[in-house]
């Protein structure tokens, strides 16, 4: 715990350290560290962190809890840890630790002025790939504040772990032949609509992605069309994919620069569509089915799927 380098979890591991010394000395006893549980108390009168270890070792060391719990803490106020004030105990067999802000707020302030933005770098992480995916929106529309939530959830996430040493790949996984997709196709073919000069494409196809599920009420036909369209793209190399593919890219480069404004970015965009073309999804398919892990339904609400065991 020398100079600027200390951190809030040295301080656990320091706690936990005495406690184990303390209880090899008095009770000839060896626990590992992550037997040692410290916990945030849920009311501020019983201090910053404590333990409930006493409470556990009553029946093995067949001694009171808070005869332990006195023990332990005599001994913890001794050693004069660094950044921890005050030690007390609560029944039923509680030891309570107080955190001295003051200094501790003054060595965080200082390890942040010395390495500015390396603070709270650890090399946990070192060596280690971790892949994050988020965001993943349905283009056919605009993004709203429910998907940047998630965007920002999924981006702090990545840099946390950057911070940690991992090397981080982040994924946004694009539905590009769902029926979100095919809404917007239909809509293009049926209400010849078109983009008003200066107006967003992505603002557009929300208003248009409306209109045409109104319509899908007036007119059931139209459901019939949706379908057709669906089964198109997922085919692929015929004018309506194409359309459809044009559509799913024009929006996506929207979402990109509203995340971009946001400083959020991706390393890879997995389109569905690829998946499908390239037969991922058929290979694993015709795997699930070797290896005995799907079954055909033949009544009940599944008539007709394959379903995983």
């Amino acid at each position: 715990m020398e100079g600027n380098s200390y951190h809030f979890y040295e301080l656990e591991r320091v706690i936990k350290g005495v406690i184990r010394q303390a209880l090899k000395e008095i009770y000839d006893l060896n626990l590992a560290e992550s037997e040692i549980a410290l916990e945030t108390p849920p009311q501020r009168e019983f201090g910053d962190l404590s333990t409930p270890l006493p409470l556990r070792l009553a029946k093995t060391l067949r001694r009171p809890p808070l005869e332990i719990a006195g023990k332990l803490r005599d001994i913890l106020a001794a050693q004069e840890i660094p950044y921890l004030q005050d030690y007390t105990v609560t029944a039923p067999g509680y030891v309570n630790f107080w955190l001295d802000m003051a200094a501790l707020t003054r060595a965080v302030f200082d390890e942040i002025t010395v390495n500015k933005d390396k603070y709270g770098e650890v090399k946990t992480g070192k060596g280690k790939k971790v892949v994050i995916e988020h965001t993943n929106i349905n283009p056919n529309k605009a993004a709203h504040i429910g998907h940047l939530r998630n965007s920002c959830l999924g981006d702090t996430l990545a840099r946390l772990k950057r911070r940690a040493g991992y090397d981080v790949e982040v994924q946004n996984y694009i539905d590009d032949t769902g029926v979100a997709v095919a809404d917007i196709v239909v809509g293009l073919q049926q209400l010849k609509r078109e983009p008003a000069p200066g107006e967003r494409f992505d603002y557009f196809c929300w208003d248009l992605y409306t209109e045409i599920n109104q319509k899908y009420d007036e007119d059931p036909g139209l459901k019939e069309k949706q379908r057709e369209v669906l089964r198109l793209i997922e085919e692929g190399d015929n004018p309506t994919a194409e359309l459809a593919k044009n559509v799913a890219h024009r929006i996506v480069e929207c979402h990109l620069g509203t995340m971009w404004r946001l400083g959020i970015y991706y390393n890879l965009l997995t389109w569905e569509s690829d998946i499908i073309h390239v037969g991922f999804w058929r290979h694993a398919f015709e795997l699930l089915m070797e290896k005995g892990h799907l079954v055909h339904d033949e009544e009940g609400d599944n008539a007709g799927c394959w379903v995983v065991k």
